[in-house]
């Protein structure tokens, strides 16, 4: 058995379970993505009530999100350039 440790894929099944783990799979800043939670709507879950409850997301929901966002369109589209050529 080889020991050497395996790094999972990046999934669209994915559990996120903050906010630098929203950012980093949007390949975005923190308050980017905090801010497009509150302007646009992201699916991001709450544990908890008020704006400093811990966070998730899913990354299924988020591709969703980003496929009906009119303005985001490029975004998608450079995201998945950038994804192909880091092998992500």
């Amino acid at each position: 058995m080889n020991s050497a440790t395996v790094q999972p894929a990046v999934s669209r099944h994915m559990l996120l379970n903050s906010w630098k783990e929203i950012a980093a799979y949007l390949s975005r800043g923190v308050r980017t993505v905090q801010r497009w939670e509150q302007a646009a709507r992201m699916p991001v879950h709450r544990v908890g009530r008020g704006p400093r409850a811990p966070v998730f997301a899913f990354g299924e929901e988020l591709e969703r999100w980003l496929e009906r966002q009119p303005k985001y369109k490029a975004y998608l589209n450079t995201r998945e350039s950038r994804v192909r050529a880091n092998g992500r």
